[in-house]
This record gives C-alpha cells, structure tokens and sequence, in this order.
C-alpha cells in the first residue's frame, strides 16, 4: 500500500500538528521529567534533524512524542506519527513472518534452506547443502557480508540470490557472527515460496492489520516526501537530505503496537497472533558473540551479547535487553522482564542517539529520571565516547596511512580517454569509467564520484557523502597496452569488503 494512501492515521500533516501523548508515570513521580530538553540538545549536539519516540510499559503506551524536523531546511515538524525508513529494525518483522509459517507447520527453523529454494546456492557446496534458516537468521554462515552488492546495480532479490554463489565465506559454518544483510533476502524468497505471496504483503496481512499498524507501508513513492521523515547523511557539504527510497516505513506509534504484543509474548488486545513459547525462543540468546575485554567503567559494555532469531541480545544494568537497530537511525528495545519496550526513529544515518535514547529510558525507570535525562554523563559514559560524526573517521584514518606510502611525482600510463570504458563483475555487476574533457569519473554501486590521481594507474574516489567508501581504483594494462582490468581498493571503515576486481567488456 502507497503510504500517502494511508489517511487514516497521517492525513493531516505540514502546518496541522498530530496530538502529543503524555507519560502516564508511576504515581507521585514523572519518570520523563526532563525528556523535552535533554532531546533538543542532543539533537543539536548529535546534528540530528528529527526524531520520535514511544515507550510501552506493563501493555500499554505511556510516550509517544515527536522532536525536530522531517527535512533540514524545512519546518515541518516531527510527530509520533511521522514515519521513519525502519532500514534492518524490519528483520525481526520479517523473522516472525518466518515463526508464523514455523506454527503452521509450513517450514522449521532448522530446515534447511535448500528445501524451500532449491536455486540456492552458496561459494561451498557443504554450505550449500547445510545452512539452515536458523543460521540464516542468526547470521552465523561464515559468509562475508558484501553490502555493496545490494547497491551495486539494483539487483532484485531474485538476482541476489543468484549471485550469493560467488560471494566467498571468511568463516566456518557456525563458528562466527558475520552479518550478512543478503541472508535476509534469502529469508524473504523463502516466505514467497511457502506463503505463496510476497514476504511484504504476508506481514501487511498478518503483522500490520492485526496490530493495527496502519500507518506502516513497504511501499513508498517520490510523493511521499511530503509525508515521511526524510533520510539524511553527513557529507563534505554538511548534513543533506536523501530522496525518498525503497524501505520499510513506520511510526513509533506504530511500531509500538508490535512492542506491545513482543511484551505480551505473542497476544494483543485478545487475539494470540505467536505462541508465548515461540516469542521467548526468538527473544532467547541462539548464538554467542564473544567479548573478549569489555570496556571497564562503562555501563553499557556487555556482560554478554549475541543473536536471537532476528533479534540482537545482551544484557543492560544486570537484566536482558532483547533490540534491534537500524543504520539509518531506527532502534527498537525491550526489556522483556521489566515489561518495558522503547522505539526510537531518527533521520540521520548511522548515528548512535537513538541507541542512547533507549537505554535513557531503560535508566529512567531502573534508577530514576535525573541521571536519565542528565546532559552531563554524554561526555564520560555515552556508547562510543566520540564526537558526532565519529563513524565515519575511519574513512580519514585509512586515507592518511595510504599517504605514507604514496609515490610522488608519477603520471598515468596512458591517455586519460584509455580508462574510459565499462568493467563487470561476476558478483557485483557494472562498474563505469567516463572521460570528460580531460577529468575521469566512476560509476558503481549507486554512486558516481570524480577521480583524481593517484598514482601510476591509481586514481583515488572521494566519496560524495560519508556514509559510502573511499576507493583507490587502480587500473591494470595487457600485454597490447590496453586497460584489462580494474581494481577497486576500500579505503576505511571496519568492512571486510576486499579489494575486488572488474574485467572490462569487450
């Protein structure tokens, strides 16, 4: 369903505001005291444009506000229900999809995936035959996670699939936590083979309409920039927004809604749409990730962390917080126990403040709202103790080593218009070099950059924002003196993308 299309609950948006919900606080004491400021500040202090939260506790909704801007450069402002792009907080979404054909009797979580799809197939034949859809959803396949091939050149989730078979394990099967965003796509093929309909139609129907999350669309269009937050990303020009993509789009209102029946361990509002047993499976630790030397003095560090099915689980102030984050600024947490849940939905991508944000909530109700909602603790005890932007320092690091060892003083081997030409990749698709008078351009992944020299036949990529990698792109001659080949060289972050290489075309 086209999200603009969905009156029912966002109809009046840009100069109307939607009405605020109050915290319904333990008696005597308002547990967000102080949340309306803490917010703004840390939006500015985090370059965040907008943001929307909602708690749910003991069943019900006790918050659901609205912060900032859907659009920089706008004043439209953020409500709770404004929608966000959910970016991987949809994989939990598609993992019950997955646990409602496992009551059905329809599949098993450990099936293995070759029974559903028989196309499948992975670099190993032993993986081929044996990854299961518990791995798949636990991200333990030993398969390396390639993120550009979902960008590289608009691939289908069929093309996907087809292609998985040159991506190359790092890993044995079951022996690591590699995750692989692809593994889900295969998820997804599996729920349209069983189901008999779209993975996306199959949680509108029996996800979304039960739990009355009717402002909650797989499907957007340009329009709907209206309506929707807008992503943003860093880039050399400051924050920018980003046209509206496909993605998974919700409210906090409505994503608490989901929160409300993962809490009530599979019932909502009467109906039962899990078994109790099959939440707390997916909730419960399935596969370790080992924490080698924790960060001391630091409350956020992990005792214990690890996958659920779908789910990431570790533990927060002595209790378990089963959560789920999105890069592009979605956060959703629960701790199960305490019969607490928090969605967070920002619009900048790859920043931590909606994680913060939730585990604010979490200390607002496990040691009160004056150190929740305290500004001061963000310079000593924040998730990463860095400043805004701090991700993408990497990029900058990796740069400045490859300077060390940079040869001055060289030229490229051949007429600049000889790189032009398009180069493909068995795993990835096109890649494409273009000359213009006199300057070299390159186009992959979505993303089109201009290249400079290097060295030799290196030409170094800046990308156009930080939420994509640097390359070193390095051409390669044959014997007749022609380009053969290119290299393309991932410069920072902590990828395991390898250097990977283009044959040209003919």
């Amino acid at each position: 369903m086209k999200i603009s299309k969905l009156v029912g609950h966002f109809l009046l948006f840009g100069a109307l505001c939607l009405p605020i919900a109050a915290a319904r606080a333990a008696p005597g004491r308002d547990l967000f005291a102080g949340i309306d400021p803490y917010v703004r500040e840390a939006l500015g202090k985090w370059q965040v444009p907008g943001l929307a939260i909602a708690v749910v506790k003991d069943g019900e909704i006790v918050l659901a506000r609205g912060y900032g801007v859907r659009a920089t450069g706008t004043e439209c402002p953020v409500s709770a229900d404004t929608p966000f792009a959910l970016a991987s907080v949809a994989k939990p979404l598609l993992a019950t999809a997955i646990a409602m054909l496992v009551e059905e009797g329809k599949v098993r979580w450990d099936d293995r995936v070759k029974k559903h799809l028989p196309e499948f197939e992975l670099a190993e034949p032993y993986l081929t035959e044996h990854v299961t859809l518990r791995d798949l959803l636990c991200h333990r396949t030993g398969v390396r996670r390639a993120d550009l091939l979902a960008y590289a050149a608009g691939f289908d989730a069929a093309e996907i699939l087809r292609r998985l078979k040159y991506l190359e394990p790092i890993a044995a099967l079951r022996t690591q936590h590699i995750y692989n965003n692809h593994m889900y796509t295969v998820l997804g093929e599996v729920v349209n083979r069983v189901s008999g309909k779209p993975w996306e139609e199959f949680v509108v129907e029996r996800i979304f309409r039960p739990l009355k999350m009717n402002s909650t669309t797989t499907t957007v269009a340009a329009d709907d920039s209206e309506i929707v937050a807008l992503r943003h990303w860093r880039s050399d020009q400051g924050i920018v927004a980003r046209p509206v993509d496909h993605d998974m789009y919700s409210t906090v209102r409505d994503m608490a809604q989901w929160l409300r029946m993962e809490l009530s361990e599979g019932r909502f509002e009467g109906q039962q749409l899990l078994k109790a047993e099959t939440v707390r499976e997916m909730h419960a630790l399935q596969f370790s990730i080992p924490i080698k030397s924790p960060p001391k003095n630091n409350v956020y560090a992990a005792q214990f962390l690890g996958s659920g099915l779908g789910w990431d689980v570790r533990d927060y102030r002595g209790r378990r917080v089963v959560s789920k984050g999105g890069s592009w600024g979605a956060m959703v947490g629960m701790m199960p126990e305490e019969g607490l849940g928090v969605v967070v939905l920002s619009n900048l991508d790859l920043e931590y403040l909606s994680a913060l944000l939730m585990y604010d909530v979490f200390d607002a109700y496990l040691i009160g709202p004056e150190m929740a909602w305290n500004q001061a603790k963000w310079e000593t005890t924040w998730l990463r103790n860095e400043p805004p932007g701090a991700a993408y320092r990497p990029r900058d690091e990796a740069k400045a080593r490859l300077e060390k060892e940079r040869v001055a003083d060289t030229q490229p081997s051949l007429p600049l218009e000889k790189y032009a030409g398009s180069y493909d990749s068995r795993l990835y698709g096109p890649l494409v070099v273009r000359h213009d008078r006199g300057r070299l351009a390159v186009t992959f992944a979505g993303f089109t950059a201009e290249l400079s020299h290097w060295q030799n036949d290196s030409f170094y990529a800046r990308a156009p924002t930080r939420l994509t990698f640097d390359w070193l792109v390095t051409f390669a001659a044959s014997d007749r003196g022609e380009i053969a080949n290119v290299t393309l060289t991932h410069v920072g972050w902590d990828t395991d993308e390898k250097d990977h290489t283009f044959v040209r075309g003919s």
